[in-house]
């Protein structure tokens, strides 16, 4: 980096083809397959847009490692904001087969028959029981952490299929 700030073009040039790996693995073992890549890219055009503020007294691995973890960091919120799925407790609507009024907790059931047995008793547990992500842990013989994922997939899962409409498309 140093080398590539004082001008070295060809120093910059493997630079930049040097940290892809490293960058897309360390997204891949945290993300998707095409997200990694994409969240790569994006860190390498923020490294070349922002090589200036770089510290050439400090080593560069961790200025480049927190680059790419606030890109990560990034990334998720947005993530995050696009799938939240939020109840409004005033709503009375009806089931996507016209059957009837609906409360909050059958239209989280109904989009809960897309997700595998696993994943529907992670979300039975913690989301209407109530059970904190520890209780469910320790209930199912998870670690709080897996407990955690299992639920994040579950809800992307079913805001998924509720975007794809009234009729219950599984994903």
């Amino acid at each position: 980096m140093r080398s590539a700030l004082a001008g070295d073009q060809d120093n910059y040039k493997k630079l930049l083809m040097d940290l892809r790996p490293w960058l897309t693995a360390y997204f891949s073992k945290r993300l998707n397959g095409h997200e990694a890549e994409d969240l790569a890219q994006e860190t390498l055009l923020s490294l070349h847009n922002k090589r200036h503020t770089y510290d050439l007294d400090q080593p560069f691995g961790p200025w480049i490692s927190a680059v790419a973890r606030y890109k990560l960091i990034d990334h998720l919120r947005v993530l995050q904001k696009k799938n939240e799925i939020t109840f409004d407790e005033s709503y009375q609507g009806t089931h996507p087969s016209n059957e009837g009024a609906f409360n909050d907790h059958n239209d989280l059931r109904y989009f809960m028959r897309c997700l595998s047995a696993e994943q529907a008793h992670m979300v039975d547990l913690v989301k209407l029981q109530e059970f904190s992500i520890k209780e469910a842990a320790t209930k199912t013989g998870h670690t709080v952490s897996s407990v955690k994922v299992i639920i994040h997939r579950s809800i992307k899962k079913m805001a998924a299929t509720a975007k794809k409409g009234k009729n219950l498309i599984c994903l």
